[in-house]
């Protein structure tokens, strides 16, 4: 009987070990994945949250927050956020876009009418104009409005939603004049659209369609073009057309100075294009130019290549528009303030009880009255 009893045991402990090798490996593994997740959270810790604008919708009970959220606290898939404006807690703080929200939107066409800046592509401007007005964010909450430059600068469109009018607008565009400077437009569309805001709080962007030719810092420079954007809150959005000047060798460098300051104070940002790095095959300053202008206000360049259809142009830039996203919450019961003083906000993201990251910022914020009527 004893050596029938033996084997039974040996069996049984030897099988006693193998769980005990299974349940140590689940153990570490759940550990080792815990390890993980603590790294991600400290990691996203790490990335810096600002706060950059704050609006208080008229009549609606409602805080919009326009926060850069690096993309490390995203991906640490936050289920919790905080916000506490002054000290008390809003109430069901998101995350939301342009696309997923009925936030009014105002385009302004910033149309070049020089005789040869459509040389092959006269139908552009009316087909880019017609994609945007047929975009599903456009419909019922947003505007258009159409100016237009070159010998002279005319407002040839107000802001409206009504297709028709937009469309015969883009139509009875004319390609006559001799010259143009996209600078001077920049700064007068500003301006219109500045005054357009002290009775209209949809948020406004720029769509400029031009060459790039013409530029001259004398007049209002680069770094001046970006300010103004900046301070007016406006996006540009570039669709820069098939007859753009490139600069090969020494004719490069005389126009390489906004470049190269860009590429010294925002390396990571506005890496210095030369003819050295592009195999000899020249610069397109022009081009280079829109995208640092567009790129620093939050718009986009986007260059027009043989064949390139319009709608695909207008979808990049749309996406890119769409894609904007901003955090909403109701406002604490009771809540008021003083906009002549900075607001107090502060912002937390959790995953379940793990922290992720966040900031206190004191901001002055706006009323907007959020309507399209």
């Amino acid at each position: 009987m004893k050596k029938d009893i033996f084997p039974a045991l040996i069996t049984n402990q030897f099988a006693t070990n193998d769980w005990m090798k299974k349940i140590k490996k689940l153990i570490f593994f759940s550990l080792l994945i815990s390890l993980i997740l603590l790294s991600s959270a400290v990691s996203a810790a790490e990335e810096q949250i600002t706060i950059d604008r704050a609006y208080f919708p008229f009549n609606t009970g409602e805080v919009m927050l326009f926060a850069d959220i690096p993309e490390a606290v995203l991906n640490a898939n936050p289920d919790t956020i905080l916000l506490t404006i002054n000290g008390a807690a809003a109430k069901t703080p998101r995350i939301s876009s342009f696309c997923r929200s009925d936030i009014p939107l105002t385009f302004l066409f910033l149309v070049n009418t020089t005789k040869t800046v459509y040389a092959s592509e006269k139908d552009r401007p009316e087909e880019i104009i017609r994609a945007f007005r047929d975009f599903y964010f456009f419909q019922g909450h947003s505007k258009i409005a159409i100016m237009t430059y070159g010998d002279a600068i005319q407002t040839v469109l107000e802001p409206t939603s009504d297709a028709e009018a937009i469309n015969l607008a883009a139509i009875r565009i004319r390609f006559t004049s001799q010259n143009s400077n996209y600078q001077e437009a920049l700064a007068t569309a500003v301006d219109y659209l500045e005054k357009l805001s002290e009775n209209d709080g949809s948020f406004k962007q720029i769509i400029l369609l031009t060459d790039g030719k013409g530029y001259d810092h004398r007049f209002f420079s680069e770094e001046e073009m970006i300010q103004s954007l900046q301070e007016a809150e406006i996006p540009l959005f570039v669709l820069n057309t098939l007859d753009t000047n490139a600069f090969y060798g020494d004719e490069a460098k005389d126009h390489a100075e906004s470049a190269s300051w860009y590429a010294t104070t925002f390396p990571e940002l506005y890496p210095l294009a030369t003819p050295e790095a592009s195999g000899g095959a020249g610069v397109n300053y022009d081009l280079e130019r829109l995208k640092r202008i567009a790129g620093a206000t939050g718009g986009l360049a986007v260059k027009a290549s043989e064949g390139s259809r319009s709608e695909a142009l207008a979808k990049r830039m749309m996406d890119a528009i769409c894609a904007k996203t901003f955090l909403s919450a109701t406002l604490p019961d009771g809540f008021s303030a003083n906009l002549q003083e900075p607001i107090e906000f502060s912002l937390d993201f959790f995953n379940g009880r793990t922290y992720i990251a966040g900031v206190t910022s004191s901001i002055y914020a706006d009323a907007r009255i959020l309507s399209v009527q």
